[in-house]
């Protein structure tokens, strides 16, 4: 709604204050009704010019006189008394964009959900039969890396012509219709199509989506704030695997689709525009507006403005190409390369996107919807950890912990399979049919075989998945027993939860540091003026590097097996502690840019 106010306007401030005071009144005059006071004469807004109306930036509002750095206290009484402000407020913006987060844990979890519910029921929506070979269950997890790379580049090219909020707008449509089509999808290769679709979002969010809270806060909020994203992916992850419990997975589908509805709303009605974006479009009067509400009282709101446009000037002059071969980014680059590396090699990747395939390929006996769930619950616990101990230990205090963490889980989930496949598989060799991965038979049975003696049929379980003990004494036994179901369920039972236990402390780990703290830097690393590119580069490395990762987990399985692919994966953690240690800066607590 537009009102009357009116200023009682003198000469106290300096030239450049007055020349962003005039450039602000005279964007303000388009939504507003001003009436300028000098001499005892009132100038209406609408028939002056801006240089003659807007000399001076003292104020009058309400018959109360304001100068300088009141100024921006001053514009807060545009706002009710009931509206949230300053640091409040920035919680509240972020908590909205914690949908569009949100997106990305349903997105990363998929995988598991889909994979799980096919391997038990193998039908569609249409009750039409489904299945995934071994090469299609790796590019479910990989199809949407490849999506992400698109997604980042799409989501930081856009911004060049259209405003964050209608990117973000166009990210919750295209995930609202990606979730849709794999859910009404009738064929496998349908459902990893649209795989790529999902990745779009995931890339497009994580492009805009921390650069954008990383505008809208301030430097004492913006390292617990940044965090809020990683827990809303842990979260997602969580809310898109407990409906697994009771929907199939294209029921599961639609239930993601609330989540980026969610997040249109809160775009179209509520979202503010980032004040950094209508400075450079010239909106100061919005920018202005806005920044009143998101700062703190006493903030000097025009000396930010100031900044951004010298920002901006910064921006037009400056060599992206040439910035980027400078030494220290180059440097900063390459760190920030090598943490990408960490995260997805360390296994936090597969552990996401192939929770249940890693359970049972390492001897879980839980049941996978359920082990599926605590996995990702851990995540979510382990940020809860990493916001309150970012204050104290930094970014790069998180990630020693979180290496530390990760090294020694996958280090024991690595022993554990390790004994139990070399000790088990070799004594079993002679009793047990091993089944063909062509086979259509779940990976963790084995066929049913004839007693010699009774002629009944048992039910033999993978010797991967027995204990060393109870092999032994089975072995020794064998003559008194006359089958092997009964005891097979109990011993499994006994050792079944170790591998859960590792990888539910591997991922809470990794959710300390790893897991997010590597785009974070990669949007904090870098000079404003070439930040959009820098942290674009250094996302679509760590995506393309989750396509190899996810891609291969099959051909390094075969070739390492499943205990020299874990020991790879602590190895890897191992290595990053003297790399975090001397390489990694902190910034939690400095100002970016």
């Amino acid at each position: 709604m537009p009102f009357s106010r009116s200023f009682v306007l003198d000469h106290s401030q300096d030239e450049p204050s007055k020349k962003i005071q005039n450039q602000i009144l005279a964007s303000d005059r388009e939504h507003h009704n001003y009436a300028y006071v000098r001499d005892n004469k009132s100038i209406n807004s609408s028939s002056s010019s801006g240089s003659e109306a807007c000399e001076t930036n003292v104020c009058k509002v309400d018959n109360t006189s304001y100068s300088g750095e009141r100024y921006s206290e001053a514009r807060r009484n545009e706002y009710p008394s009931y509206r949230i402000e300053g640091r409040p407020y920035q919680v509240v913006v972020v908590f909205m964009m914690s949908f569009a987060f949100l997106c990305i844990g349903g997105v990363l979890v998929f995988p598991s959900v889909i994979l799980s519910d096919v391997r038990v029921y193998n039908t569609t929506i249409y009750g039409s039969q489904m299945s995934f070979t071994k090469v299609q269950q790796d590019l479910m997890g990989s199809l949407s890396s490849v999506g992400a790379v698109l997604g980042v580049w799409g989501g930081v090219l856009s911004q060049r012509f259209v405003s964050k909020i209608k990117v973000f707008i166009g990210i919750a449509v295209i995930a609202c219709v990606s979730w849709v089509a794999i859910a009404l999808s009738p064929y496998a290769w349908l459902c990893l199509l649209f795989r790529v679709l999902n990745g779009v979002v995931y890339g497009a969010v994580t492009a805009t989506g921390i650069a954008y809270i990383v505008e809208v806060t301030d430097d004492v909020l913006r390292g617990p704030l940044t965090l809020v994203c990683a827990a809303s992916i842990s979260i997602g992850q969580v809310l898109s695997v407990v409906p697994a419990y009771w929907l199939r997975f294209y029921e599961v589908a639609f239930v993601d689709c609330i989540f980026p509805a969610l997040f249109l709303i809160c775009c179209i009605f509520f979202l503010p525009h980032s004040p950094t974006a209508l400075v450079l479009s010239g909106k100061l009067g919005d920018a202005k507006r806005i920044l009143t509400r998101l700062r703190i009282k006493g903030t000097d709101v025009d000396a930010q403005i100031k900044d951004f446009q010298e920002i901006n000037k910064l921006h037009r002059q400056t060599n992206a190409v040439k910035s980027l071969a400078n030494r220290e980014v180059l440097k900063r680059l390459g760190i920030v390369f090598v943490l990408f590396i960490i995260q997805v090699f360390s296994g936090y990747t597969i552990f996401v996107a192939q929770t249940a395939r890693i359970l049972e390929d390492s001897g879980s006996t839980m049941e996978a919807t359920l082990a599926t769930f605590l996995v990702q619950l851990s995540q979510l616990l382990g940020i809860s950890i990493s916001v309150v101990l970012v204050k104290w230990l930094g970014r790069r205090g998180c990630l020693l912990l979180s290496h530390l963490i990760m090294a020694v889980s996958v280090a024991v989930l690595a022993i554990f399979v390790l004994q139990t496949r070399a000790s088990g598989g070799d004594r079993m060799s002679n009793n047990v049919t091993v089944v063909d991965d062509e086979q259509n038979v779940p990976t963790w049975q084995i066929p049913q075989q004839a007693d010699e003696e009774t002629g009944d049929n048992v039910y033999f379980r993978s010797a991967a998945w027995m204990s060393v003990e109870w092999l032994h004494d089975y072995l020794q036994t064998t003559a008194e027993n006359s089958t092997l179901a009964g005891t097979s369920t109990a011993a499994v039972g006994e050792y079944g939860w170790v591998p859960l236990v590792c990888l539910v402390c591997a991922q809470m780990g990794a959710a300390v540091g790893i897991q997010s703290i590597p785009f974070i830097l990669s949007s904090e690393y870098f000079p404003t003026a070439i930040r959009p590119i820098a942290s674009a580069i250094c996302v679509s490395v760590a995506m393309i590097l989750g396509v190899l990762n996810l891609q291969l987990y099959s051909p390094l399985q075969d070739a390492l097996s499943q205990a020299g692919l874990l020991f790879l994966h602590s190895a890897v953690s191992v290595l990053a502690i003297p790399f975090t240690f001397f390489m990694v800066q902190e910034t939690v607590g400095k100002s970016v840019g």
